[in-house]
């Protein structure tokens, strides 16, 4: 099963994104803090990335994993995945963006040719 690395630390919107990556025939590999972000970005294995603009505040504190993750030979989608940072995120190198926290993410997941 393709996994997805889901970088999310709100409990809803999180675990509606895990319900729907499962749902699509993927598994979610889901971290809620900047550490275990890089440790498991290090790690890979995934298929795609789905991220969160900020972790534990209101102020984008990941665009640091966007270069950490194609430094590490990724070249899959990364799915911009924020309530209020989508901008900032595809400027920094997301490849597709989750427009208004779009419950379901199955539409990018079709754009991005996942599915």
């Amino acid at each position: 099963m393709k996994k997805v690395l889901l970088i999310e630390d709100d409990g809803v919107l999180g675990q509606r994104a895990e319900n729907t990556i499962t749902s699509l025939g993927f598994e979610p590999i889901r971290v809620i803090w900047l550490k275990d972000a890089e440790e498991m970005i290090k790690a890979g294995g995934y298929e795609v990335v789905v991220l969160d603009a900020c972790l534990g505040g209101h102020e984008p504190n990941t665009l640091h994993l966007i270069p950490l993750i194609r430094a590490t030979g990724f070249q899959g989608p990364i799915i911009a995945n924020s309530n209020t940072h989508n901008e900032v995120l595809k400027k920094a190198g997301c490849t597709h963006v989750n427009e208004d926290m779009k419950p379901c993410l199955q539409d990018v997941f079709c754009e991005a040719g996942l599915i």
